[in-house]
């Protein structure tokens, strides 16, 4: 008695490795990226989080200046990608302030924040630290006149790190995955034609 033939594979496994192959590239290109730059731009925060001391300012006076600011504006034409640099008014919230040094050194200077496109929302952000108060604030430990309300923060990019190697886990994932399913289908069409083949002298 002959056994029963095998039914011919289908090609709907290989469809779906496919999808399962581009899902695989697609988690790796975006979790490499996002790891790359979020790693970069980690580097960069940390830097500025560790040359900054803390003081406390007094607000002096406040303003809105009116400044030059630039934006890329890119169109496609022909398949080919053109970029200007276009220039607009943006204004920014002005205060001036003093502080003490760890060394007990005075210093008076301005403290610019913001590339508002309006000047109402400028004026919104000066409200935050009014004149004649005192504010906690972060400066340049080599040059004060460089600093800031609010100190940068690195650990708020580990989100992002983080999400990076999960969509690389993941796509290794698929992609041991695919591979995989594509050798079991190139075992399974070749059993296939091996019977195939034997039949054919019975």
């Amino acid at each position: 008695k002959s056994k029963p033939k095998k039914e011919k594979p289908t090609t709907q496994p290989m469809k779906n490795l496919g999808y399962v192959a581009l899902m695989t590239v697609i988690l790796l290109s975006l979790g490499s990226v996002l790891v790359i730059v979020a790693t970069k731009k980690w580097d960069s925060v940390h830097q500025s989080y560790e040359a900054v001391n803390n003081s406390t300012a007094l607000v002096k006076g406040s303003d809105v200046v009116n400044q030059t600011c630039q934006e890329e504006r890119c169109s496609v034409f022909d398949g080919m990608e053109n970029c200007t640099a276009h220039n607009y008014t943006c204004y920014a919230a002005h205060w001036y302030i003093t502080f003490l040094k760890d060394d007990g050194v005075e210093v008076n200077t301005s403290l610019l924040e913001g590339h508002y496109r309006n000047e109402t929302h400028a004026a919104q952000r000066l409200s935050n630290n009014k004149v004649g108060q005192t504010y906690n604030i972060w400066y340049n430990k080599t040059d004060p006149d460089i600093c800031f309300w609010r100190r940068a923060k690195p650990e708020k990019l580990l989100p992002g790190i983080i999400c990076g190697w999960i969509m690389i886990s993941v796509g290794a994932v698929l992609g041991v995955i695919s591979i995989w399913g594509f050798k079991r289908s190139q075992k399974s069409e070749a059993e296939y034609h091996d019977e195939d083949h034997l039949s054919d002298f019975f």
